[in-house]
């Protein structure tokens, strides 16, 4: 009876030295320390004179639900395309519906799309904007479509806390969505892993 008050007591002391040796909480997702805060002060923070100001930058970033596509301080240029454009613009299988009609998304890339991997770092989308990435269409417009263009903004992924760089140029149609159809036809469609 004597050793189990002993060892009682001994575990009942050593719990709190056990807990202080435990590994520490990883950093909150929205500030400079987390992984993806780190990443992006690599790419950003020299942009920013004042510190502070780079580090709300990142936790708006980081913290907005519906984040701009638009890096911080840099305005898309205006701008109608015209008839012959051609871009490309990543879809899930979801958007295309039984009859064929597909359900266009609101932006689009001059680059070229070769992987989801691409899709999520150079393009910056997020796993909650496009749960999955399927096919790449490369689309051409056909009669002059209003747009936004300009580079594409990072990103913090917020399933894993995860910088998506982005860097690509995109554009950003300006229409209606039931009425992208009319300003597109599809030249390609091909999957993508």
């Amino acid at each position: 009876m004597h050793k189990a008050i002993w060892f009682a007591a001994v575990m009942a002391l050593s719990a709190p030295a056990y807990a202080q040796t435990a590994a520490p909480a990883a950093p909150a997702c929205n500030t400079l320390d987390s992984p993806a805060g780190k990443a992006w002060a690599r790419a950003n923070a020299w942009r920013y004179a004042d510190p502070a100001r780079a580090a709300a930058v990142y936790r708006d970033l980081a913290d907005s639900r519906n984040p701009s596509p638009w890096p911080d301080g840099i305005a898309p240029q205006w701008t109608v395309l015209p008839t012959g454009t051609r871009f490309q613009m990543a879809i899930a299988k979801g958007q295309i519906q039984p009859d064929g009609t597909i359900w266009y998304g609101g932006f689009g890339t001059f680059d070229r799309i070769d992987s989801t991997q691409q899709v999520r770092d150079w393009l910056a989308v997020r796993s909650d904007f496009k749960g999955s990435v399927d096919f790449v269409l490369t689309l051409e417009v056909v009669q002059p479509l209003p747009a936004l263009v300009g580079p594409i903004g990072p990103q913090v992924e917020p399933a894993g806390c995860k910088l998506l760089p982005g860097g690509g140029m995109q554009l950003q149609m300006v229409t209606l969505p039931k009425d992208r159809a009319a300003y597109l036809k599809v030249i390609e469609q091909r999957p993508v892993q």
